[in-house]
């Protein structure tokens, strides 16, 4: 921008910078170097004024920056994008033909197109074990009571059940919740889809601004997460984050490395055997060792 306002003071014939022009950049997002470090993917998104939403392709280049080809073209957008199978392929997310977002594969030209999942709802990310046989999806669940739950008999009321702290998120009311699903994947198909977090109201990864870089990759237990209720009445806004252990989950407040059970939010306890976990999450070092330490 300031070699075109450089060029415009010197009273050179170069277009002004106007938001049409701005507007008519593609925003390039998401690079993701191949294994061999030959390649790099990434996404431009195409802003269309006229219908007030932007396209995202799929590019890739030498890493030298030469020979850029798109290798997508079509209506919506394709998100998540990275290489798997040694680079011969892609995985990305992209709408089925009901309009949800799934996780599909394509071979690194961007031919031969498969969607490998059948979610209910949208998958919002994913994130590919080291092996690619395990693979990490964040889609939603319902969270808390619906009054269409509690009086079946009001289809068309539009009350809301309110009951905790958190039920709302900066501009939008909370009705779901992200949740971290464990799959399998074989490559060509997405599997045995458990609910990590199921029968719980943990939101994972926390929202507005949360995504698949708060969770560890497969092989890790530790990720972060938001309870849904209000943990702590004298730090409410506090940040938590979920450590699994041994099949069971904790809570630990990154302010102060306190812990409280699932269940019992105003609780404090000593987890009961020490952990030696030691891992940088959204700018907190967790290391967890026993309460109030």
């Amino acid at each position: 921008m300031a070699s075109l306002m450089a060029t415009a003071s010197l009273g050179a014939s170069a277009a002004k910078f106007t938001p049409e022009l701005l507007n008519s950049l593609g925003r390039v997002s998401d690079a993701q170097v191949s294994p061999d470090a030959k390649k790099v993917l990434y996404g431009v998104s195409t802003p269309n004024i006229e219908n007030n939403n932007s396209n995202r392709e799929l590019w890739v280049m030498d890493i030298d920056g030469k020979n850029a080809l798109q290798i997508t073209h079509t209506a919506k957008s394709e998100t998540n994008a990275v290489w798997m199978d040694g680079g011969k392929k892609i995985a990305f997310a992209y709408p089925n033909a009901d309009g949800v977002n799934q996780m599909w594969v394509m071979d690194a030209d961007g031919s031969n197109r498969k969607c490998v999942s059948n979610l209910e709802k949208d998958i919002e990310g994913f994130v590919l074990s080291p092996d690619e046989k395990k693979v990490i999806i964040i889609s939603t669940v319902k969270y808390g009571e619906t009054t269409q739950d509690r009086y079946p008999d009001l289809p068309k009321s539009d009350g809301r059940i309110i009951d905790d702290l958190m039920y709302r998120h900066w501009n939008e009311w909370t009705a779901e919740i992200p949740h971290p699903f464990v799959a399998d994947f074989n490559g060509d198909e997405v599997s045995n889809v458990k609910d990590v977090l199921e029968g719980t109201q943990f939101e994972s990864p926390m929202r507005p601004w949360g995504g698949v870089e708060q969770l560890a990759d497969p092989s890790q237990t530790l990720f972060s997460a938001d309870y849904a209720t209000a943990v702590d009445s004298t730090d409410a806004a506090a940040a938590w984050h979920l450590l699994r252990v041994d099949g069971q989950y904790y809570l630990c407040n990154a302010k102060n490395r306190r812990f409280a059970s699932p269940g019992r939010p105003c609780t404090f306890t000593t987890i009961p055997t020490p952990i030696n976990i030691t891992r940088a999450q959204d700018g907190f070092l967790l290391a967890a060792a026993g309460a109030n330490e």
